[in-house]
């Protein structure tokens, strides 16, 4: 019976180290690629501020982010709205990236 609740705590401390780690990664890829147009507060820069991003309605003019859509946003913006200024980054091919990234937004 212990070794069972050493695992559990030891599974549940991995488990919210990965997530810290996973919005840390989605803050440092939004120093380098995203806060060039985008900032942190509700500003507007070249792109909407992003302050509060995660279930805004009306983005974009995609309706309500969900997760499933910013996965589809952040991998190809022009897929979803075809004259958006925003480009596509490499970086956010990548779907642990892109999970990262939505982490880090559902922060703000």
């Amino acid at each position: 019976m212990k070794f069972l609740w050493t695992m559990v705590v030891i599974l549940l401390g991995t488990t919210t180290y990965a997530q810290a780690t996973d919005v840390e990664t989605g803050r440092k890829i939004f120093k380098k690629t995203c806060a060039v147009c985008h900032n942190l507060t509700d500003k507007k820069k070249v792109g909407p501020g992003l302050k509060g991003v995660y279930g805004r309605s009306s983005v974009a003019e995609i309706g309500t982010l969900t997760e499933e859509k910013l996965h589809r946003w952040l991998k190809n913006p022009r897929g979803v709205k075809p004259r958006t200024r925003m480009p596509t980054y490499k970086v956010m091919a990548d779907p642990v990236n892109r999970q990262a990234m939505i982490d880090f937004l559902q922060t703000l």
